[in-house]
């Protein structure tokens, strides 16, 4: 018997779905993503990045170096600036200390060798010192009934040494700060800054009374000069005595050259010589015993005297700072005719 096969039922849903569904799915892998969503991609996912990390630096990092800067900055804003080229060092100081005067006489611990000194009345009623003085031994003998307290560092310090009567310290090349009180009340707090190059003491003081200013605030006054305190590079005083070139004067920058130093045997020509706003212009004239000022000038009027002189020629004494390229930087001149 004759067996007979099945046929495939052609009609069968499943024959014609199936080839289809996979042709989809082949012509869906040959897909690409176009060229510009990709860079579109990367640029929003570095900027995510480096924005987050922006974020999290700006809000959550904290810069304490340029935060300290910036409050230092901040406090001494509109501060007025002291500079003594002289003896090399400058500070800054709020206008409550109003205007500094020449002061060479003590003021705290040193009495010896002053060099130089100022002072100001400041406006919380204290008064404000300060003294150039030599190292050769800043000391200071307790012989009186007075109590001093001397601390090795900062006025703030945590160690302070209390001096009875007949005690005595040595400031010898390390800065020391003291407080003095008296008997009827009030003081000194002073600080004293080495300068070891130089083989000199820089001594700051304030004073303070209990009916007045506290210590508090004598102590903060201090603190703000010595907040901005520092060394300079000092400058060569010197004194020449030199023949103007009425040629070379310049109106505008208010500067001259020298043809020459009077009385000297070396052949220097061509010093140059600046002035500023404060510098002091004399005529001088000869009494019979000396030279004394006879007239004040500005440096037009100076130029107009020499421009219109006849007659023998003028010496300058030139009083100023020396710089590294032989020129000086003009304080004070003197004007005198040759007789």
């Amino acid at each position: 018997m004759e067996q007979n096969t099945p046929q495939e039922n052609i009609n069968s849903p499943l024959q014609p779905i199936m080839p289809k569904t996979f042709d989809k799915l082949r012509a869906g892998q040959k897909k690409q993503i176009p060229t510009w969503v990709g860079f579109l991609i990367i640029v929003l996912f570095t900027v995510i990045v480096f924005g987050g990390v922006f974020v999290w630096q700006y809000f959550f990092v904290k810069l304490p170096a340029v935060v300290e800067v910036t409050k230092v900055q901040s406090k001494t804003a509109g501060w007025k600036t002291y500079t003594n080229s002289q003896y090399g060092f400058e500070f800054k100081y709020p206008e409550s200390f109003g205007s500094f005067t020449d002061y060479k006489y003590a003021a705290g611990l040193g009495s010896h060798n002053i060099l130089t000194g100022l002072s100001s009345n400041v406006s919380d009623g204290s008064r404000f010192f300060l003294s150039v003085m030599t190292m050769d031994e800043f000391s200071f003998s307790n012989t009186g009934g007075i109590v001093i307290t001397y601390k090795n560092n900062r006025c703030d310090s945590s160690e302070p040494k209390y001096l009875k009567k007949n005690d005595s310290f040595i400031f010898r090349g390390s800065e020391g700060c003291y407080i003095l009180e008296g008997d009827a009340g009030g003081g000194f707090i002073g600080y004293v800054i080495p300068d070891n190059v130089n083989n000199r003491i820089i001594e700051i003081v304030n004073n303070f009374s209990f009916s007045g200013n506290s210590e508090s605030i004598a102590r903060q006054n201090i603190e703000q000069i010595l907040s901005t305190f520092k060394f300079i590079t000092p400058t060569v005083q010197t004194t020449l005595e030199l023949w103007p070139d009425v040629n070379s004067f310049d109106l505008a920058n208010k500067t001259f050259q020298a043809k020459g130093v009077r009385n000297s045997a070396k052949d220097v020509q061509n010093i140059k010589v600046y002035t500023i706003t404060s510098t002091k212009i004399y005529r001088t004239e000869y009494n019979g015993s000396g030279y004394e000022v006879a007239e004040n000038y500005d440096f037009l009027g100076f130029y107009s005297l020499l421009k219109n002189w006849i007659g023998p020629d003028w010496w300058f004494t030139i009083k100023g700072e020396l710089n590294s390229d032989g020129s000086i930087n003009a304080t004070e001149i003197f004007m005198t005719s040759q007789s």
